[in-house]
Parts: C-alpha cells; sequence; structure tokens
C-alpha cells in the first residue's frame, strides 16, 4: 500500500478458475489443452493493475493462454453475466462463480491449470481516527479467524 496511513488486515483468499456456459461449449466445444483456448472467444477482466493475461500452471510447469477477444471489462459481475449467456469464456475469482458453477449456469474449464490466488484484504484509515462501527466489523471479522494482520 502507498499510502502508509492505511492498514490492510487479509480476510481470506480465493482462487481464480477459467469458465463457460454450457450452450457455450456445446457450440464450440470443450477446450482440452490451453492451446485451445487459441480458437475461441475470452471475456477478459482488466484492472488498472494488472495486464490482460491468462496463465495457469501444473507443477514445475507455468504457461501464458492466449485468447481472442471481443469484449474487456473491469466489471467481474459484467463478464460472469456475458458468460451465462453464452458469449465466451471466463476467468474469474471462485466467489464471483461460485453461485453459477453451483447451479450449472457455468462450468470449469482447464481444472488442472492451477492460478494464482487472490488474496483478499480489509482496507481502513489509521486506528486512530477509525469510526467504532468500523471497528466492530474488523474485530468480528477477526473473531471469525479469517483475519491476519500484514
Amino acid at each position: 500500500m502507498q499510502d502508509s496511513s492505511l492498514v490492510a488486515r487479509k480476510i481470506s483468499t480465493s482462487t481464480i478458475h477459467f469458465a463457460a456456459s454450457p450452450r457455450y461449449l456445446e457450440r464450440y466445444g470443450m477446450p482440452a489443452t490451453p492451446n485451445d483456448l487459441e480458437h475461441h472467444e475470452g471475456l477478459l477482466y482488466k484492472s488498472t493493475l494488472n495486464q490482460v493475461n491468462w496463465q495457469g500452471a501444473r507443477p514445475n510447469q507455468t504457461q501464458r493462454f492466449k485468447i481472442k477477444s471481443k469484449v474487456v471489462s473491469n466489471n467481474g459481475l459484467a463478464l460472469l453475466d456475458m458468460a451465462k449467456a453464452g458469449l465466451g469464456i471466463v476467468n474469474l475469482p471462485r466467489f464471483i462463480l461460485a453461485d453459477a458453477f453451483e447451479s450449472g449456469e457455468l462450468v470449469e474449464i482447464l481444472p488442472e491449470y492451477k492460478q494464482q490466488e487472490l488474496e483478499i484484504h480489509i482496507v481502513y484509515p489509521n486506528r486512530r481516527h477509525l469510526p467504532a462501527k468500523v471497528r466492530a466489523f474488523i474485530d468480528f471479522l477477526a473473531s471469525l479467524g479469517l483475519c491476519s494482520e500484514i
């Protein structure tokens, strides 16, 4: 964090997964290898902090995946909706995809390729100026055993 007056506490992690709708996969086929992604339509997430780039790893092997795309967005929920509509393959955190996996609206692709794990943090101002409600919420999260100060 560049602003040293802020405090960050890790509360959880989330894995990243490739996913597409059954309708998309019926139409274009299930990618069997990362190289197959070149022949598919990607729905790409890009924030100001990262490059539009997909990669995954098997033990002792990291691989970048090429995929074409007509859509690049910084809104994971918009990309989720597009994937459910059969418009392409997404690469998003599990906390965004979980309900769609459970309902069958999306299917995981290339699960054997492990991707980076996202750390989820709660960031708040210096403790001296912290409202009591915020402090109580942070303490509640800490009581769940999910928090660790970083």
